[in-house]
Order: C-alpha cells, then structure tokens, then sequence
C-alpha cells in the first residue's frame, strides 16, 4: 500500500511514490502522528534507493477520527489523501 502523487523535495526531484514509515497512536490523548516517505518511484523504493523525503503529519482534536476496530495503515493512507499536498494521490 503507497500513494503515487509527484511532489517536489527539497533536492529538486521529484518524489512520487510515497509510503508510510511510521505511525504513532496516543488512544488515551487522541493523538496521531505518522511519516512518510517519498522515493522517486516504486521501482526505487523496490531498488531500495535513496529516501528523497520524509514528510510528518499529525491529527489530533476534531481531526482524530482514527478507529481502533479498523485497519490503522489503512486509515492513515485515508488522511493523507485528505490533506491538502496529498489531495488527488492515486492509491498503488
């Protein structure tokens, strides 16, 4: 599971495959953090090239809408297309 969306990085290449490397849940704070990571496409990442950029996202508060009965990975795939840099990404 990834999204393919081509963003910019700080190294003026494109990233546009995109993973999640770590999610942080606090159930009891209702908090959620997670990274991901951008490598320049799937055949990169299968390559195990270089990470081109790792991007952090937190919901909390009203945006805490995370499930415990649910699949989190999944979930959090589902917000990030939410947000704003993410909007239009292609599940892959």
């Amino acid at each position: 599971m990834a999204l393919q969306k081509s963003l910019q990085t700080p190294y003026k290449v494109s990233a546009e495959y995109w993973k999640v490397g770590q999610i942080r849940v606090d159930w009891h704070n209702k908090t959620c953090h997670a990274s991901v990571i951008g490598f320049y496409n799937l055949q990169a990442r299968t390559d195990l090239a270089q990470i081109l950029q790792t991007r952090t996202f937190a919901w909390n508060g009203d945006r805490f809408t995370f499930n415990v009965e649910q699949a989190l990975v999944a979930q959090v795939y589902a917000k990030l297309k939410l947000e704003n840099e993410f909007t239009g990404a292609v599940d892959v």
